[in-house]
C-alpha cells in the first residue's frame, strides 16, 4: 500500500446547465477506491432501472386515471358602493368581504376534483416506492443518469 497518495471517489453530477462535485470516500487503496467505483455504478444501474420502472408505472396509473378537470366556479360580482373603499359603511365593507370569500371559496370548490386525482397519483407513486429495497430508495433523489463516479488522487502530506 502507497501512503503518499489518498484516492478520493467523486460523485459528480454533470448536465449542460450545471456541474457539482463532492467526495463520498477515501482511501490509501486503489483497489478500494475502484471497488467503490464499481458498487457505485452497479447502485446507479438499479436506480436507473428502478426510475423507468416507476415511470412506467405512473404512466400506466394516468392512462388508466385520466386527469380531472378543473371545475368552473361560479363567481359572483364583487359589489361595489360609490365613493372610494375607505368611506364605505361597516355594512358595505362586510357585505364585500362576504362576496369576495364566497367567490375564493367556489374557486377552491373548483380546483378538488384535480388536487384529488394529483393526491392519488402521488399516493400511487409513492406506494410504487415503497417497493423498492430501502437502498434504491434512499438515492432515488440523489442520483441520475448524469451522475458519474470518478476517482481522483490527492496528494498526502503529514
Amino acid at each position: 500500500m502507497n501512503n503518499d497518495k489518498i484516492f478520493v471517489v467523486i460523485k459528480g453530477e454533470y448536465d449542460y446547465e450545471s456541474s457539482s462535485s463532492s467526495p463520498i470516500y477515501s482511501t490509501f487503496d486503489r483497489a478500494k477506491a475502484e471497488a467503490k467505483v464499481a458498487e457505485m455504478t452497479e447502485l446507479k444501474a438499479r436506480v436507473l432501472a428502478a426510475k423507468a420502472q416507476i415511470d412506467a408505472h405512473t404512466e400506466a396509473w394516468r392512462q388508466a386515471n385520466p386527469r380531472a378537470e378543473m371545475g368552473k366556479a361560479k363567481l359572483k360580482p364583487e359589489p361595489t358602493f360609490p365613493g372610494k373603499k375607505k368611506d364605505w359603511t361597516k355594512e358595505q365593507k362586510d357585505e364585500h368581504k362576504r362576496i369576495v370569500k364566497l367567490n375564493f371559496d367556489a374557486a377552491m370548490e373548483a380546483t378538488k376534483p384535480m388536487l384529488n386525482w394529483s393526491n392519488r397519483l402521488y399516493e400511487e407513486y409513492q406506494r410504487k416506492t415503497d417497493e423498492l429495497p430501502q437502498d434504491i430508495q434512499d438515492n432515488l433523489l440523489y442520483i441520475s443518469k448524469d451522475t458519474q463516479f470518478d476517482i481522483e488522487e490527492v496528494p498526502f502530506e503529514e
